[in-house]
């Protein structure tokens, strides 16, 4: 079992490392990791250009009308047409899948905001109760030190046997409350530890910032 200079330790490391988590969250949509994904990459990186072919390959097509007469070239003129037609079908097609995908990903980022507000509470009740435990222990250790200071006195002064064993009894069962707030103090940061890597998870996933991105 880990003594209490250990837990102090290793609770401080957790504190800190919610706080950074805290501070890596990104608090609106456009700054966040899944802005960054969707819209960027994919979006924009990658739908945006598709429809800039499309309406460059538009251009290009329609200007070449003028190189061919509509009464002697009607089939040609018929083919520019449809390839204009086409065009216009699937630049309004990309359209209306860059909508949907912004749609969904602002509703996304919503969900895992509100993920990480529930895991974040969760983490700020715990931590509350490891501080009243740290407490706690702290006034349950107290209490054994004088206890034992009053079984050293009762030796040191040759007390009757029975009073010496009470006082051993005492301190027994107060070393054992001692040892339990330990215990409970040790399961507090087991189950901060837990919350803080599901909060990275979904950093990882979504509400990272952007440009904290790895």
């Amino acid at each position: 079992m880990s003594n209490i200079s250990e837990l102090r330790t290793l609770y401080g490391k957790v504190f800190n490392a919610h706080t950074d988590i805290i501070q890596q969250k990104a608090t609106a949509f456009v700054d966040s990791l899944i802005y960054k994904n969707d819209i960027e990459t994919i979006l924009k990186g990658k739908f945006d250009n598709i429809r800039y072919c499309f309406e460059t390959g538009k251009y290009n097509v329609s200007s070449l009308r003028t190189h061919f007469s509509a009464t002697d070239f009607e089939n040609v003129i018929e083919m520019i047409n449809r390839f204009m037609s086409l065009s216009n079908l699937y630049i309004s097609w990309i359209e209306d899948t860059n909508k949907q995908i912004e749609v969904a990903s602002e509703a996304a980022y919503e969900e895992y905001c509100n993920e990480f507000k529930e895991d974040n509470d969760i983490w700020n009740e715990i931590n509350g109760f490891a501080e009243d435990h740290f407490s706690q222990y702290d006034d349950l250790n107290q209490t054994l030190e004088k206890k034992k200071n009053s079984l050293n006195f009762a030796i040191a002064t040759n007390a009757d046997p029975e009073t010496i064993e009470t006082l051993k009894e005492d301190c027994e069962r107060q070393e054992f409350k001692v040892e339990g707030a330990l215990n409970t103090i040790s399961d507090d940061i087991r189950i901060l530890l837990e919350y803080n890597a599901k909060l990275i998870d979904l950093l990882n996933k979504a509400l990272r910032k952007g440009t904290a991105a790895q």
